[in-house]
C-alpha cells in the first residue's frame, strides 16, 4: 500500500450461516481511481459494496481505509451505500439527490457534495 491508497482489502471473506458470500478478495484502490464492480446475481457485488460502505462486517480478512483499520478511520463515518433499491428521486437533480442523501444522513455540512462536484 502507498500513501496514496484510499482503500484496501486483503482476503476479505463474508459468510452467512453455511454460504460464502465472499472468499479471498483483495482490492487496492488509490485516491482518484474508480471501479466498476459487475457479475452475476449472487456474486456478492452488493456485499462487497456494503463491507466498504461500513455497513457490514467482513468475517475475514482486513479492510483497511487510508491506512487504517476501517473500524478505525473517522473518515468512514464520511461514506455511506446507496444501492439500487435506493434510487433516485427523478423529480430531482443529481446535486439535489445528493443534498437530499445529505441530510438524511445529517451530514449538510460535511462539504460532501462541493468535493465531489
Amino acid at each position: 500500500m502507498t500513501i496514496d491508497t484510499l482503500l484496501e482489502l486483503k482476503d476479505i471473506g463474508k459468510q452467512y450461516l453455511r454460504r460464502a458470500a465472499l472468499q479471498g478478495v483483495n482490492l487496492s484502490l488509490g485516491r482518484g481511481e474508480s471501479i466498476t464492480l459487475f457479475g452475476p446475481n449472487g456474486a456478492g457485488k452488493t456485499t462487497l459494496m456494503k463491507i466498504i460502505s461500513g455497513l457490514m462486517v467482513p468475517t475475514k480478512g482486513e479492510f483497511l481505509f487510508c491506512g487504517k483499520p476501517a473500524s478505525e478511520s473517522p473518515l468512514m463515518r464520511e461514506t455511506f451505500y446507496l444501492g439500487h433499491k435506493n434510487a433516485l428521486y427523478g423529480g430531482l437533480t443529481v446535486l439535489e439527490n445528493m443534498n437530499f442523501a445529505e441530510r438524511l444522513h445529517n451530514r449538510h455540512d460535511s462539504g460532501l457534495v462541493e468535493a465531489v462536484l
